[in-house]
């Protein structure tokens, strides 16, 4: 994992999403123990451990039931505006924490959110 590379791709999530960011960070996946921020922007490592947390459990009930596994990324939405989007890949999992009234979620999903899993799978490759 190349970790230079992984910074850049939260510089550039920071570019396009500007004041609607309120955090966004890179941590290990472990089921729920161990993690560890790698990189990011406005850590919250209480919030780090309960999304990855419920990643693995998403991940492991969806199995369990036999359902397909998650897609790209999945979200939450809290009701005062902001929204909580997980990307699980592998070892690590992309957390991010936006503001929707300073940007359009599709934009979020159908732009953003692509452009940085590339950039992720790049720094995977070293």
């Amino acid at each position: 994992m190349d970790i230079k590379k992984l910074r850049r791709a939260v510089e550039v999530l920071k570019e396009d999403l500007g004041s609607a960011l309120i955090a966004g960070e890179i941590f290990s996946a472990h089921d729920g123990q161990g993690v560890m921020c790698l990189v990011g922007s406005e850590s919250r490592p209480v919030a780090n451990a309960l999304m990855n947390k419920i990643t693995a459990m998403i991940i492991n009930s969806l199995k369990e039931a036999g359902f397909p596994g998650i897609g790209r990324f999945w979200q939450v939405e809290m009701n005062d505006g902001r929204l909580s989007t997980n990307i699980p890949m592998g070892d690590i999992v992309w957390g991010m924490l936006v503001d929707t009234t300073k940007v359009q979620v599709g934009l979020l999903n159908n732009v953003v959110i692509p452009k940085i899993i590339q950039l992720a799978k790049e720094a995977e490759k070293g």
